[in-house]
């Protein structure tokens, strides 16, 4: 998804540009919840996603993960009301 959003806003440009405007930057308000985390901003919405370079590594200007992955808990650790 980091690339799709970095390829559209590139696409944007180039139709703006065709269009004959100039000058525009083009942020993003993206959120996403990763493997039973909570959501959390992936990009910063006053990032301008023109300026980051296509070929530049997603790492370089994703947002890191602020929460923990929760263990998961195997069937076999469930309770149930005849274990009570």
């Amino acid at each position: 998804i980091p690339d799709m959003l970095l390829q559209f806003a590139h696409f944007l440009d180039e139709e703006w540009q065709r269009k004959g405007r100039d000058a525009v930057s083009v942020t993003v308000n993206a959120k996403c919840a990763l493997n039973g985390r909570p959501n959390q901003t992936m990009v910063s919405s006053n990032r301008n996603l023109l300026l980051i370079d296509r070929n530049q590594l997603a790492s370089e200007w994703i947002q890191p993960l602020i929460t923990q992955m929760q263990p998961r808990v195997q069937p076999s650790e469930k309770t149930t009301d005849k274990d009570s």
